[in-house]
């Protein structure tokens, strides 16, 4: 995030020392000035253009130390790409003794195993499948409508040589006259025709970009808003870009230990894993489009972001299976995506509340009931992670949320009461 405080740069504000050091007097402690001379626009620029040569002469110029401090609040604020890490990667024997001095050496610690830790492999997509669909739908808040990609979850790659359909066939698209198109900047320059295809209809758009593309993002963004902010800032509102890599995932190992009994981790990468307990309410909350999380329906936990949250179930102290209530709002019908795991985890609920849909495009593609009302989830056994998906808008950020963990939570309630919903 840029940060709020005033910020003066020499070259073009053509502010003096002193004068900095009045202001900075003047306000007596108000504000915490930024000062920012030629020097430190020109390092900006260069960790900017990501190129690969420029960037590693700072490196050296600067330190680590020094060139981290230009770069981390740049990173974040721009979405950089991994150019400092790719450098530091290559560095030779020599070139590292340069960068990390005085490094004691590290002694390896033997690898003890814990057998009570389990672990989940989960392969994704076959790499030599060619192509891949995101179904797209657009939704309106206030005065301005966005797209909704349903199927798609954060982590996931636009890779150069592989087909990537955008299937624009909702009739939300054609409702809120939205009009999907990518760049590979905000605001330009746009996909070549080349490399970027659309029916006559414009109901399938097809991306496919080159092998030796240069660029790590593409833009969502509607074509059909006029208002420039909005067209290349709002309109991609769920999803900012999707990322570009020439490296694509082949396996998720989520894995949980006991002893730990607090955090999931996927891929290393550490979640918080909150119990459910028997009742719980699902809830929507706006943060770059509807974000599903659950909540006790007794908590009063206010809604935040709970992007770094699974969800853990399992079944009771003894071993018997355990069920969830879970109190869906009708808007969001969702099904939970068990298929091949109905023995270990299955759901039911009210079959005048219900809608059975085919989903496709995601980890477990089934003919699926979706409920809104009352749901019931049965845990019988041991289950891989699966995801909560809603009927008109997909993942809605809680794709493999729900997650088995082996510590039962004593004080769940095996009674707990019913509401007329």
């Amino acid at each position: 995030m840029s940060c709020p405080c005033p910020q003066f740069t020499k070259q073009f504000d053509n502010i003096s020392t002193k004068m900095f050091q009045a202001k900075m007097i003047k306000t007596a402690g108000k504000y915490t000035y930024k000062y920012s001379n030629s020097r430190t626009d020109n390092i900006n620029k260069i960790i900017l253009s990501q190129d690969y040569k420029t960037n590693k002469i700072i490196l050296f110029q600067l330190s680590l130390l020094g060139y981290s401090k230009y770069y981390a609040p740049l990173a974040r604020q721009y979405r950089l790409g991994n150019v400092l890490t790719s450098i530091l990667n290559d560095l030779t024997p020599e070139e590292k003794d340069i960068i990390f001095p005085n490094l004691t050496p590290v002694i390896p610690v033997p690898v003890q195993k814990i057998e009570n830790i389990e672990y989940y492999v989960i392969p994704t997509p076959d790499p030599s499948i060619e192509s891949k669909t995101y179904y797209v739908i657009s939704r309106t808040v206030g005065i301005f409508s966005y797209f909704i990609f349903k199927n798609y979850s954060s982590g996931e790659f636009i890779v150069p040589g592989k087909t990537y359909i955008f299937d624009y066939s909702d009739p939300s698209n054609s409702e809120k006259n939205t009009l999907l198109r990518f760049s590979y900047n905000r605001g330009g320059p746009e996909i070549s025709s080349e490399y970027f295809k659309n029916d006559e209809d414009e109901k399938i758009i097809t991306i496919t970009l080159p092998l030796d593309t240069s660029y790590n993002e593409i833009f969502p963004y509607d074509e059909n808003q006029q208002l420039m902010y909005w067209k290349y800032y709002k309109s991609g509102y769920t999803v900012d870009s999707f990322c570009v890599s020439l490296l694509e995932p082949t396996t998720n190992v989520f894995s949980y230990n006991p002893s730990t009994p607090n955090f999931y981790y996927v891929n290393n990468i550490s979640y918080e894993l909150l119990y459910l307990t028997a009742s719980s309410v699902v809830y929507l909350y706006e943060y770059k489009g509807p974000r599903l999380t659950i909540k006790d329906i007794n908590s009063k936990e206010q809604l935040q972001l709970l992007s770094n949250r699974k969800f853990g179930m399992s079944l009771d102290v003894s071993g018997n299976p355990r069920t969830y209530l879970l109190y869906v709002p009708q808007m969001y019908k969702l099904a939970i995506l068990n298929s091949g795991q109905t023995g270990v985890i299955s759901y039911t609920g009210d079959p005048d509340k219900k809608i059975s849909e085919r989903v496709v495009g995601t980890e477990s593609d089934n003919l699926y009931d979706f409920y809104y009302g009352t749901v019931e989830i049965t845990v019988s056994g041991k289950f891989l992670p699966v995801s909560i998906y809603t009927l008109d808008c997909g993942y809605l950020h809680a794709k493999q949320t729900l997650v088995y963990a082996e510590n039962p939570d004593t004080t769940f309630d095996s009674n707990p009461y019913r509401f007329p919903y």
